[in-house]
C-alpha cells in the first residue's frame, strides 16, 4: 500500500517547541502526524529504497487529513536538508519552523544531552567561548567538540543514527545560529511555504499561535486542540546511580494515586546546570548582531521575547 507523503514538515529547532506543536496538530481532525515524531529522513543520504519506508511512517494517518506532517529537528542546520526534502516531496510543502532565545535553547540542548550521560563537560566551558565574534564562536566549538571526543568527554552513539554528522547533537552554539538556515530554506522553498513561530510566544499564547499556524496550514482555526496546555518533552536530569534510576523506574509504573509516587520521582533528580547574569549576558552579546538581521531578514520581533 502506497502511504502519503507529508505536506508539513517541522524542521526545528531543536528544543524549541516541536514536540508540543506536533502533539497539537495531531489532535486536531484535519492533520495526521507521523510516527514516530522524528523520523529524520532528509538528515541522512537518501537510498533508492528508502522512500518506501519513509512513507510507512504515516501509515496512521487517515485519507480525510488535509495536512500530513513530522517534527525531526535535524533538519534546519542540515546543509543538505532543503534540497533532499524538494526532491522527494517537491515544491509544494510547507514549513513551520519554532526558534527560541539562542541562549536558552543552548542550555536546554546541553541538558537533553546531559540527560543520556553523553557529555561529561561543564556548563560553563561547553558555552563560554573566547571570543565576542559569532563566526569564531563556532569553529571554536568545533575544535571544542573534536577534543572532547579525543578525551573520551563526550559520546556520540546515543545520537549517531539521527544525522549523518554524529556530534549534531552537541552543537549547542552552532543549532542556536539560525540565520543562514532559514535563508537557504528560503531560497530552496520561497518565503510564502515559511512560517516562523517564536518559541515563547507558543509557551505564551498558545491558543492565539496555534490558531495563527491552523491559518497558515488551512485548516480550521477555531479548532482548540483539548491538550494546548500541556508540556511536552521536558528535560529532567535524574541523579547517577542504577538504584535511583530502578526507584525511578519502578515510580513510573504505579498509577498516579499512589502519594509516594511523585515523592520518589522529585527525590530523584537533579538541579540542572545554569549560567550566571555574566555569562548570558556574554552569550547574548554573542548572538545579537546574529539576531538583529535575523529579526530584519525574516520580519521578526525578536526585541520583545528575546531580552
Amino acid at each position: 500500500m502506497q502511504y502519503r507523503l507529508p505536506n508539513l514538515l517541522i524542521p526545528g529547532a531543536f528544543k524549541a517547541g516541536t514536540t508540543s506543536l506536533y502533539h497539537f496538530l495531531a489532535a486536531h481532525p484535519e492533520c495526521g502526524m507521523s510516527n514516530p515524531k522524528e523520523p529524520c529522513f532528509f538528515s541522512r543520504r537518501i537510498s533508492p529504497d528508502a522512500v518506501n519506508r519513509y512513507r510507512a511512517c504515516f501509515a496512521g494517518v487517515p485519507d480525510s487529513a488535509g495536512v500530513v506532517g513530522e517534527a525531526s529537528v535535524t533538519y534546519l542546520s542540515n546543509p543538505q536538508s532543503a534540497e533532499r526534502i524538494r526532491s522527494v516531496l517537491g515544491d509544494g510543502v510547507r514549513f513551520v519552523f519554532l526558534l527560541r532565545n539562542p541562549t536558552e535553547r543552548a542550555i536546554s540542548a546541553f541538558c537533553h544531552v546531559r540527560k543520556y550521560e553523553a557529555d561529561h563537560r561543564k556548563l560553563n566551558d561547553v558555552l563560554s567561548p573566547p571570543t565576542t565574534n559569532l563566526e569564531d564562536a563556532l569553529r571554536w566549538e568545533h575544535d571544542e567538540i573534536r577534543k572532547a571526543q579525543e578525551d573520551s568527554q563526550i559520546d556520540v552513539r546515543p545520537f549517531e543514527q539521527l544525522h549523518e554528522d554524529p556530534s549534531w547533537n552537541f552543537l549547542y552554539l552552532r543549532n542556536s545560529a539560525y540565520l543562514d538556515d532559514l535563508r537557504r530554506f528560503r531560497s530552496v522553498f520561497g518565503r510564502g511555504q515559511m512560517m516562523i513561530v517564536l518559541s515563547e510566544q507558543l509557551r505564551s499564547e498558545p491558543a492565539t499561535q496555534f490558531a495563527r499556524i491552523a491559518r497558515f496550514l488551512e485548516i480550521d482555526p477555531k479548532f482548540v486542540p483539548a491538550n494546548l496546555q500541556q508540556e511536552y518533552n521536558t528535560t529532567k536530569l535524574v541523579k547517577p546511580g542504577s538504584a535511583l534510576r530502578f526507584a525511578r523506574a519502578v515510580a513510573h509504573r504505579l498509577p498516579a494515586r499512589f502519594a509516594w509516587r511523585q515523592r520518589v520521582l522529585q527525590s530523584t533528580l537533579q538541579q540542572k546546570p545554569c549560567l550566571d547574569h555574566t555569562q548570558r549576558q556574554q552569550l547574548g552579546t554573542l548572538f545579537h548582531d546574529h539576531n538583529r538581521t535575523l529579526a530584519l531578514d525574516f520580519d521578526l520581533d525578536l526585541e520583545t521575547f528575546w531580552h
